[in-house]
């Protein structure tokens, strides 16, 4: 998987849009795909980071993973509370 095919998955996976703020950067070394996201609020007052690294042609797998660790220590509400703050 390329590294931008597995950004989009984790940002599905994350049930991010284009109004939330969103970072994530992947890369490929080898066989190997790193994948770090960053969620946060628009004002910087609240946010989470995580990474993870894995084979590089199961890049969905990886995002999927990601997600799970993310929404593990709320990157779902972030995402919820920042959605709301933009239609404000």
């Amino acid at each position: 998987m390329r590294p931008r095919r597995a950004e989009r998955a984790l940002a599905r996976a994350l049930g991010a849009s284009c109004h939330t703020p969103l970072g994530a950067h992947a890369h490929i070394d080898g066989a190997t795909m790193c994948l770090r996201a960053w969620v946060g609020l628009p004002d910087g007052s609240s946010w989470c980071a995580d990474e993870l690294t894995g084979d590089s042609l199961d890049g969905q797998a990886l995002a999927e993973a990601l997600a799970a660790r993310c929404n593990a220590v709320g990157a779902g509400e972030l995402l919820r509370a920042a959605e709301a703050m933009s239609l404000d």
